[in-house]
């Protein structure tokens, strides 16, 4: 079989299970917006417009699944994939999770009135579920001391922290982190290409920190198996206190 063949089959069966299924988006309260590089050319729109429906993992029913594609990264392709939704379906949408993006966020602001949006900085883990019960840690910049911030973190259950002013101490584990990123994410370079670039090369490098990379202050285990140790050997000792 040519790969003609095979893409066109795979193409159709696609088109039959996701486009055409009528169901896809019954009991949709929740969606996720994103863009995608799928082009790797000078020709044509590299960029492609993701909606997520990720209703089963806010609920913790299942995972995320796929809603839509749409070809381009603008408000108006969002916002004309919004308005071709039944008025109905688009009135029981409550979330709209989605990163930084100007022209995503003032889509859905015209389009789901009635939707609360949750924006980064905690875009990408907001997506896979809950943050309610973490610590955010920061200095006393602006932005984190800001209404609009602390707004965000009591929306999303996040516990806000702070280091004393004038005592660099408070904030070092979070400047050797900071470091570690720049050096090995920049290697030497002042900024990013564009904000695209800097996202999807932050996940991966984060995801790895978390899930793969060793640590020698921590046994040379990863961060993810300490802290479920951790939380394991602490909920053992509330029992046996109990």
């Amino acid at each position: 079989m040519s790969w003609s063949a095979a893409n066109t089959a795979v193409l159709a069966e696609g088109k039959r299970r996701l486009i055409e299924d009528p169901a896809r988006f019954d009991g949709v309260t929740t969606i996720g917006v994103d863009e995608h590089v799928w082009r790797h050319t000078r020709v044509g729109d590299k960029y492609v417009t993701v909606i997520i429906d990720l209703t089963p993992a806010r609920e913790k029913t299942g995972p995320a699944r796929l809603l839509d594609m749409i070809e381009g990264r603008s408000k108006a392709v969002f916002k004309q994939w919004l308005a071709a939704r039944p008025t109905e379906w688009s009135k029981q949408i409550e979330v709209v999770a989605m990163d930084g993006f100007a022209g995503f966020k003032t889509a859905a602001a015209e389009e789901l009135l009635d939707a609360v949006p949750v924006m980064d900085p905690f875009h990408v883990v907001r997506l896979a579920g809950s943050l309610a019960g973490a610590v955010f840690h920061s200095d006393h910049g602006s932005v984190y001391a800001s209404k609009a911030y602390a707004a965000l973190c009591e929306q999303l259950k996040v516990t806000q922290s702070m280091g004393a002013v004038g005592t660099s101490a408070d904030n070092s584990l979070a400047e050797s982190f900071n470091a570690a990123l720049k050096r090995e994410l920049l290697q030497g370079a002042s900024a990013f290409p564009d904000q695209a670039t800097a996202y999807r090369a932050v996940f991966r490098w984060t995801n790895r920190y978390n899930t793969r990379r060793r640590h020698s202050a921590i046994g040379q285990i990863t961060p993810n198996s300490y802290e479920n140790t951790y939380a394991a050997a602490r909920s053992a000792s509330l029992t046996e206190a109990a």
